[in-house]
């Protein structure tokens, strides 16, 4: 056959593909998650109508992202999740509250005891950061990870603050870890 790739989905259509990416988030088989994961993020990014897909991805991913996690599958699926909100805040205007919003969803999940959700979501965090107009919030992000973990008990809740402050500072710039003290 000949023509391009398949035709972007219509905004419409992405709250039930994403349903159905959610299902196959949980795949045991790392490549198909993967895959999906690969997916949902094409078609974020593909999206001709960021204005109205975020407010119809944005619930949709913060349901996602507050159910209770206590399975491989859940971990598999919120990594995926955290991916694709980080995809979408590249298409937020800098200036919607939503940025905050997916800010502390990013910033809440590195308390996932999954290293692999923490990992995924230090990257996000970078991404996110990494944008000018974002920029000015990563003070207050540093402050609360350095606070989270110089303060917590939890191993694990420790190495997701450290891995969402190399994110941030990533994100920043070295200079950032400098001015913050």
């Amino acid at each position: 056959g000949g023509g391009g790739g398949p035709p972007a989905a219509s905004v419409m259509q992405l709250p039930v593909a994403f349903a159905f990416l959610k299902r196959a988030l949980a795949d045991e088989v790392e490549e198909v998650a993967a895959a999906m994961t690969a997916a949902g993020c094409a078609l974020i990014n593909e999206q001709g109508a960021p204005d109205r897909m975020v407010p119809l991805l944005a619930p949709m991913f913060e349901t996602m992202l507050s159910e209770a996690a206590t399975t491989e599958a859940d971990d598999r699926v919120r990594t995926g999740v955290v991916v694709c909100f980080g995809a979408l805040a590249r298409h937020i205007p800098p200036d919607d509250p939503k940025v905050g919003l997916v800010l502390s969803r990013l910033v809440d999940s590195l308390a996932t005891p999954s290293e692999v959700v923490q990992r995924t979501a230090a990257k996000s965090l970078s991404a996110l950061l990494s944008r000018a107009e974002v920029k000015p919030r990563g003070a207050e992000v540093l402050q609360e990870l350095l606070a989270t973990l110089l303060a917590t008990p939890s191993y694990a809740m420790r190495r997701g603050a450290a891995f969402g402050l190399a994110g941030v500072v990533k994100g920043l710039g070295i200079a950032s870890l400098k001015k913050e003290g």
